[in-house]
């Protein structure tokens, strides 16, 4: 039986080399077809795209998010003065365009977007004879004199909503809260938020962002510098595989064998069979 078996190894073998131009070219066009899957890879974590959307309480919540938003894309942009307050134009109106350009963006949700700015807050006076003024709060101009930023003053921290809230109770940052997309990758977001932070701060102003969507967009920018290390990583292998087996037919043999069953394992859940086929023929 065992010479049974070191028989047909050795016709394997044989046929192996005897052929081993036409098997080498098979195994790179199988190879190819089966890791036609890795360039469909995309490193990035898209939320929305990794839930069951045909569940009921998914589709429910779909629903509930067009309104309210998720609650897992929050973001949180702190727009705080290097000197003083932000109680002057310059930085009011500041507050007012990054409030406008984020109102803008289509990876946003309009109505989950809230500042001092914004028409959605609002102001309660009570006037004579019982009636009920209600206006917005700083919209659609930023005041313009003196009189008109003592009332504004006045209003936010006269109220418990906006004071420590919207504008921190020294008077020196305001907030501006929005939401982003569920389907809107980590890397977006990024992108816009960082844009953002260089095109507002000045020796006036500090524009500071918080959330998930900031979290994750600084470990993506890590990427290049991954790649990086992966490069030298490969490199050194290379080397170490050169100096161990002194001929290149031993550096490149484990390398190709790597490559090959990483597409195929990455491409298609099909054997790395053929991976170790190509080893026996280099």
């Amino acid at each position: 039986m065992g010479d049974d078996n070191q028989s047909r190894l050795d016709r394997f073998s044989l046929f192996m080399t005897r052929h081993r131009l036409a098997v080498l070219v098979l195994i790179i066009l199988v190879t190819l077809i089966f890791s036609y899957g890795v360039f469909k890879i995309r490193g990035e974590v898209i939320l929305q795209h990794m839930f069951p959307h045909n569940h009921p309480y998914l589709k429910l919540h779909a629903r509930f998010s067009k309104v309210f938003g998720s609650g897992g894309s929050g973001v949180v942009i702190a727009i705080k003065a290097k000197n003083g307050d932000i109680f002057n134009q310059n930085i009011l109106t500041k507050l007012q365009n990054i409030t406008n350009k984020i109102v803008l963006w289509d990876e946003v949700y309009r109505v989950l977007t809230v500042s001092i700015a914004r028409r959605s807050v609002k102001v309660v006076k009570s006037l004579k004879k019982g009636e009920i003024s209600i206006q917005p709060l700083m919209w659609p101009e930023v005041p313009q004199n003196s009189e008109e930023m003592i009332e504004l003053k006045k209003h936010i921290f006269s109220d418990p909503a906006y004071n420590g809230i919207l504008v921190s109770r020294d008077g020196t940052a305001a907030l501006i809260l929005t939401e982003f997309k569920e389907n809107i990758s980590y890397e977006r977001a990024f992108s816009l938020l960082r844009q953002m932070v260089r095109d507002y701060s000045d020796e006036e102003t500090s524009v500071h962002v918080v959330g998930f969507p900031q979290l994750m967009g600084w470990i993506y920018s890590f990427k290049p510098q991954m790649r990086t290390v992966f490069v030298i990583s490969i490199a050194l292998m290379i080397l170490i595989l050169f100096l161990i087996f002194r001929n290149f037919q031993g550096m490149i043999a484990p390398l190709a064998v790597g490559l090959i069953s990483t597409a195929m394992g990455l491409g298609f859940p099909v054997t790395n069979t053929s991976g170790t086929v190509a080893g026996m023929l280099i």
